[in-house]
């Protein structure tokens, strides 16, 4: 079964030296929650409003950043997705389609939608 849109979080990717405040700004004009902070390496990170409003002035978004865990696919089910959450200690993990990440998944709407069998499947 495909998930609803619902399932995925909402994001714009900025730079990781791009100030807290301004990030929370873009973050809140676009009607987004994350920041998918993207770095030298690609995409590691994510920093949700709340965090970016509460940081110093003077930090950047890596600042109060919090790793991602690893990236799944669409066809990866929910209670996997789930484990995988627990096992790296992560509240969202990237969809990844091609080497993109195309929406993000968190810990709470897995935790809200995952049905005891299990057998949901993420739809990107």
């Amino acid at each position: 079964m495909d998930t609803a849109d619902s399932t995925f979080v909402d994001f714009v990717t900025l730079p990781a030296w791009f100030p807290a405040d301004k990030a929370a700004a873009v973050l809140r004009s676009k009607g987004k929650r994350l920041a998918l902070i993207s770095d030298r390496n690609g995409v590691a990170s994510v920093a949700d409003r709340r965090q970016l409003a509460a940081a110093p002035a003077s930090k950047s978004i890596a600042w109060c950043a919090k790793p991602l865990g690893p990236p799944v696919s669409p066809t990866t089910s929910l209670a996997e997705a789930r484990r995988l959450m627990d096992a790296h200690g992560s509240a969202y993990l990237p969809v990844v389609i091609g080497g993109v990440v195309m929406k993000i998944l968190s810990r709470e709407t897995v935790t809200r939608t995952v049905a005891p069998s299990g057998h949901h499947r993420l739809a990107a």
